[in-house]
């Protein structure tokens, strides 16, 4: 009860601090913020399963915190900054987490399906146990991570992106 209590102290700190109209209240806010978000990825969620065999996107691994302390890293750079470098920031951060999704296809074991029940539930199991379902998941989680790195940022990459994403909440964690 006592972790809990604090937990939410912590959050609603952060969220008083964030809503201050002051800068430097909103600089500390996103400080905090971006330490809290570390601090719960590593020790409470232990990398989300990151280094676990089967690890990949749709095991959801590294889940979405290290993305909102990115996100919240990227709000502390200088304005000037942001306004020369920040949507080449953005874009390298989404097309990098496109880029881990298929290497974690590789690397992880590739496919491993958690849900209760299904035919291939068991943790860690082997690409090679699915070598034609492996690859096309690294295609397809390699393609978006070409398109936003090489600045094909038009609105149809965008759409596919979040289909792509739409699909793997849906067939992979079961809207989990």
């Amino acid at each position: 009860m006592l972790a809990n209590g604090g937990a939410v102290c912590v959050q609603l700190a952060i969220g008083a601090l964030l809503l201050a109209p002051e800068p430097r209240r909103w600089r500390r806010g996103l400080w905090l913020s971006v330490a809290w978000g570390l601090g719960v990825w590593v020790a409470g969620e232990a990398l989300r399963g990151l280094l676990a065999p089967g690890a990949n996107l749709l095991t959801r691994a590294p889940g979405s915190v290290p993305l909102y302390v990115l996100a919240g890293a990227l709000l502390l750079m200088p304005d000037a900054w942001l306004r020369r470098h920040g949507r080449d920031a953005l874009g390298s951060l989404i097309g990098g987490y496109w880029f881990l999704g298929a290497t974690l296809m590789v690397v992880s074991g590739g496919l491993c399906s958690r849900r209760a029940g299904a035919p291939d539930a068991a943790p860690g199991r082997s690409p090679a146990a699915a070598p034609r379902a492996a690859s096309v998941l690294f295609v397809v989680f390699l393609g978006p991570g070409e398109l936003w790195a090489a600045d094909r940022r038009e609105a149809w990459v965008v759409a596919l992106s979040l289909a792509i994403l739409a699909a793997m909440w849906w067939f992979g964690m079961d809207f989990g």
